[in-house]
């Protein structure tokens, strides 16, 4: 995290806070998300690896319900 504050989920688990300076890694092939609170932006470097030749597999948007933390 460069700047702001944001959230991150990893499937299973609680939402996290993420503020400057934090360092967030996500295990291989774990579904999960990350954005922006509600109420600030956020700004982030990523560093992804590749395999089979591809580095990033998106899913399904992130619904209201699991951005506010109400599901999994």
């Amino acid at each position: 995290m460069t700047d702001g504050a944001g959230w991150v989920q990893e499937e299973g688990e609680e939402k996290r806070l993420m503020e400057p300076g934090d360092v967030v890694w996500c295990p291989p092939e774990v579904k999960h998300w990350h954005g922006a609170t509600e109420t600030t932006a956020v700004t982030h470097m990523a560093i992804q690896q590749f395999k089979d030749g591809e580095n990033v597999v998106w899913m399904e948007p992130v619904t209201d319900e699991q951005y506010a933390g109400d599901t999994p």
